[in-house]
């Protein structure tokens, strides 16, 4: 496989880790939301789940930590 290929395969392949672990870094946590949940969250619904998302594991997962 050429150099330029590879290259783009193995950063294709990090980016979508790293957005799996962005999105896991959403969900988990003492109280568990669903895919569906936070993407409710992240869409501006009034939710219990919208205020944790937004007030703790957003900045969390933003931070890295």
């Amino acid at each position: 496989m050429p150099t330029r290929r590879r290259a783009a395969l193995i950063l294709s392949s990090l980016c979508l880790l790293a957005l799996v672990s962005f999105g896991m870094a959403l969900m988990a946590g003492s109280l568990k939301f669903s895919p569906g949940e936070v993407i409710l969250a992240l869409a501006g619904a009034e939710s219990p789940a919208g205020d944790i998302v937004f007030q703790l594991r957003l900045p969390r997962a933003l931070a890295g930590g």
